[in-house]
């Protein structure tokens, strides 16, 4: 039977024990100085929260564990990752962060990976950055953590943390992830994105949109979404000589017109621009007032008729010959 091992750093170190000439103690099972931070069977001691601006120089604040190393950073060394989809950032969602910041402090840090030139790329967390350079900060906790190109560009395209994004730049994601093949199918893509594959294939349906729809979205990403998306294609394809008609229809959406709005508006404005305009008449009267002649025009055709049942309609019709003769002499002269 084994007997439990003994521990004799302390021991030695009290002076009730000498060691043998050549032989070192070993502080091998000595608890670490930071024990009292460390909870038992964890690797890492807990989260430490900042409740105002870190003021000291980049340091490791948290040791390194299977993610990766926690320091402070300055901020003006955090660049955005080349792999981000997301197209605008909402200004309101930054305040409110920046306020949790002035009254919490920064309870998650920002994750980056550090590059070749000794700057670090930004994987989750853009919108911290942008709270804390909002209240003047300098620094700010970050994650850094080990993560090739492809790693990277992954971790960035399914982090869901915060705001989230809208229909078209979920769209430009599932598209990228199949591009890249990350996932080739659009079941894989839903099951990497958590969501539907009905969802996946109206997201990807919006990339078919016209150019000039589509540099809308560019602009403001979230103008409308996949239902619009698929109205607006089919509007298109409709009324191929109106589509001045439609993009003044995805116009109105920045003024606050409702996305379901769309179709109903861009077939009336069709519509009331298609048809025939009403006739329009005249009343011809005698020096008298009593009704002689009555005029209606309509499209190319013009419409005489007499009221007056003592005036010869012969007379009237050699009339109007003679004043056209004239007016197409006139108009060949």
């Amino acid at each position: 039977m084994s007997r439990k091992p003994l521990k004799v750093s302390g021991l030695i170190q009290s002076g009730r024990l000498v060691p043998q000439a050549g032989i070192t103690a070993s502080t091998a099972f000595d608890t670490p100085a930071d024990a009292s931070a460390m909870e038992i069977g964890q690797d890492h001691p807990a989260e430490v929260t900042y409740n105002a601006q870190p003021t000291s120089t980049p340091a490791t604040v948290a040791p390194v564990n299977a993610l990766g190393v926690e320091k402070l950073i300055d901020l003006d060394l955090l660049d955005d990752s080349p792999f981000q989809t997301r197209l605008k950032y909402d200004p309101e969602r930054i305040d409110e962060i920046s306020q949790s910041f002035l009254s919490a402090g920064q309870s998650t840090p920002i994750t980056a990976r550090q590059m070749p030139n000794g700057r670090y790329e930004i994987i989750k967390g853009q919108t911290r950055k942008k709270a804390a350079i909002n209240i003047g900060w300098k620094q700010a906790r970050v994650l850094v953590v080990s993560r090739t190109d492809r790693e990277a560009e992954l971790d960035v395209m399914v982090d869901n943390t915060g705001a989230p994004p809208t229909e078209y730049e979920e769209a430009l994601m599932f598209r990228k992830a199949m591009s890249k093949e990350y996932a080739t199918t659009q079941k894989a893509v839903a099951a990497m994105f958590l969501c539907s594959q009905a969802k996946v294939s109206n997201g990807l349906a919006m990339l078919n949109l016209p150019a000039e729809v589509l540099s809308l979205l560019d602009d403001e990403p979230g103008l409308f979404g996949a239902h619009a998306a698929k109205v607006i294609n089919s509007l298109w394809e409709t009324y191929p000589t109106h589509h001045h008609v439609i993009l003044k229809a995805i116009q109105r959406l920045k003024e606050g017109a409702d996305q379901g709005s769309i179709q109903v508006w861009v077939t009336q404005q069709i519509n009331a621009a298609s048809r025939s305009p009403r006739a329009q008449k005249h009343l011809i009267p005698s020096s008298s007032g009593a009704p002689r002649y009555l005029t209606q025009a309509k499209d190319r055709d013009i419409i005489v008729r007499i009221s007056d049942r003592s005036i010869d309609a012969a007379m009237v019709h050699q009339k109007i010959d003679e004043m056209l003769r004239k007016m197409a002499d006139e108009v060949t002269g």
